[in-house]
């Protein structure tokens, strides 16, 4: 697992990681110029293997996030372990 503090530093890290990426987990809401829809989108075009998995307390955010470039699943906070999985689960099949 690797963490990163916005998603310019993320797009580093998908761009230097040489070894297989599983998932990307992010919150729509994030520091720095791209928000999680964008860097969805970025990652959909860079590594579209990966599945994109965005949370959100925010519900207008997670309805502008449902269906855009690179989202796999959405996830509304707060959650439970449970619902975390079920996301995960719904973007690893995709």
């Amino acid at each position: 697992m690797h963490a990163y503090p916005d998603a310019q530093a993320a797009l580093a890290g998908l761009d230097t990681w040489v070894g297989p990426i599983d998932l990307l987990l992010t919150d729509v809401s994030m520091p720095g110029e791209l928000d999680g829809i964008a860097l969805a989108a970025v990652v959909a075009e860079r590594r579209p293997e990966i599945p994109v998995v965005l949370m959100s307390g925010d519900a207008g955010s997670l309805e502008r996030a449902t269906g855009a470039p690179g989202v796999s699943a959405t996830l509304a906070k707060p959650f439970t372990l449970e619902a975390l999985c079920e996301a995960l689960a719904r973007a690893a099949r995709r």
